[in-house]
């Protein structure tokens, strides 16, 4: 029995005072009022809700971020403000945003050939005019929409320049005036090359010749390649860049005539595979693209030699992109060349002359090489648009008048005046000259004019 219980006596013996335990009231004392309180509060929200129904929601207030306006409050509950995506949701692959790069037009010439008849007309007009100094605008003046409307053009220089630090003179050991590259400079052209076989036409035991016409070409606002001062000098790509597009230029030529560096530290650019390995490959980790000047194959022909076939194909195998060649003073095939990584080289085995006092009428025929650069998402570059603008280089039987016209605008008549009909004996016909190059260059290449006619 427990001891402490209330009825159980004292160790004393008396019985003790009851205690005063308050009584317990039951919990359902307060049911009925907090009943009757619900029962009114539903009542009550029932009213107000029957009241509110039809009102209109209030619009919640736009929210300006500065870029766009948005719906959501300006406060949102935690659980709310982020937004994400079901986990078996995939997020769409997005093009590649386009480079900031616009494509570049790109013209090029062949071989611009300076005789003493060139020289002359040049000084008779000066004297005539009053001038102090000759120009050669009259030559090109028909054709400059086509060379200052191209972001870069390119033009071969096919003999030096060394101004009076030697004779004038023609073939075969040709120089002439300072003149005629401030000209060339002034109506646009901005990659020059003197790789040819006539580099070592004056000066041509130490070079000085090279020399002379490359601290010449130094004073103008161009890019120069093919004159090399010593061996650093040659293995530096000259490298143009255009719309954020760099372009690098290399220049090789087959022979200089049998003329040859005997002392000095100037170098030729012959043609030489290991060589032109090394040179591609420097380039090419230097810029986007790579073009190369190539001075090769025999002269008034289209038939090209075992020599340019080899060297295409090898340069089309190192990643070159385009080929310009010249030297052989007529058109040559123009040609799309694989390697065997599927890449393509754009080849032009001979732009032809530009200008040139010779005695055969499809050396009078040349014109630009046109193509434009485009770049892609992925940072490529694609040679498009490619196309031939012929001209014609006509002079009189005084070997005077000497200028280039467009072959859509030469006429029959000027053909009959041509020198080379008249002085050399064979007629210019422009049935010829439409004929050749369409038996010559693919009709990808040629304008709709030739290829209708």
């Amino acid at each position: 029995m427990n001891q402490n219980s209330s009825n159980a006596p004292d160790p004393g013996g008396q019985v003790p005072r009851r205690r005063n335990i308050p009584r317990r009231r039951s919990p359902l004392r307060f049911a009925a009022p907090i009943l009757a309180a619900v029962l009114v509060f539903a009542a009550l929200a029932l009213a107000v809700s029957l009241l509110l129904r039809d009102r209109p929601a209030s619009p919640v207030p736009a929210v300006t971020t500065g870029r766009e306006t948005s719906s959501r409050p300006e406060t949102l509950a935690p659980d709310t403000e982020k937004e994400t995506l079901p986990p078996e949701t995939e997020i769409p692959e997005t093009e590649p945003p386009l480079l900031d790069q616009s494509p570049v037009s790109f013209v090029a010439v062949g071989d611009n050939l300076v005789y003493r008849p060139n020289i002359w007309e040049a000084e008779e007009r000066a004297q005539a005019e009053g001038k102090s100094e000759m120009d050669f605008f009259f030559t090109y003046e028909n054709v400059r929409d086509t060379i200052a409307g191209a972001d870069l053009a390119f033009i071969n220089q096919e003999t030096l320049l060394c101004g009076r630090n030697y004779e004038w003179a023609g073939y075969p050991l040709f120089n002439g005036p300072f003149e005629m590259g401030k000209t060339l400079s002034a109506i646009g052209f901005d990659v020059i090359n003197i790789a040819t076989n006539h580099m070592l036409d004056q000066g041509s035991a130490t070079g000085e010749g090279i020399r002379i016409t490359r601290e010449f070409w130094e004073t103008q606002p161009v890019t120069l390649i093919g004159a090399y001062l010593n061996e650093a000098d040659f293995n530096t790509p000259r490298i143009v860049e255009k719309n954020g597009i760099r372009i690098a230029f290399l220049a090789y030529t087959e022979h200089t005539n049998g003329l040859r560096l005997t002392s000095g530290e100037v170098v030729v650019p012959y043609f030489d595979k290991d060589t032109i390995r090394r040179q591609v490959a420097a380039a090419k980790e230097q810029a986007d693209l790579v073009f190369v000047s190539a001075h090769w194959g025999n002269e008034s022909t289209p038939v090209l030699t075992d020599f340019q076939e080899e060297y295409a194909q090898f340069m089309a195998e190192l990643g070159v992109d385009v080929i310009l060649g010249t030297h052989s003073h007529c058109w040559q095939p123009i040609r799309w060349i694989s390697g065997t990584d599927g890449h393509r080289t754009l080849c032009a085995f001979s732009l032809s002359n530009f200008i040139a006092i010779m005695h055969l009428p499809i050396n009078a025929l040349g014109g630009f090489l046109s193509f434009d650069i485009v770049p892609d998402r992925k940072g490529n570059y694609a040679i498009e648009n490619v196309t031939v603008i012929p001209t014609v280089s006509h002079f009189n039987y005084g070997f005077r008048q000497n200028t280039l016209y467009y072959l859509e605008e030469y006429t029959d008549e000027l053909a009959a005046a041509s020198g080379i009909g008249i002085s050399f004996g064979n007629p210019v016909r422009l049935t010829d000259l439409y004929a050749y190059l369409s038996s010559t260059i693919d009709a990808a290449f040629l304008p709709d004019f030739v290829k209708n006619r």
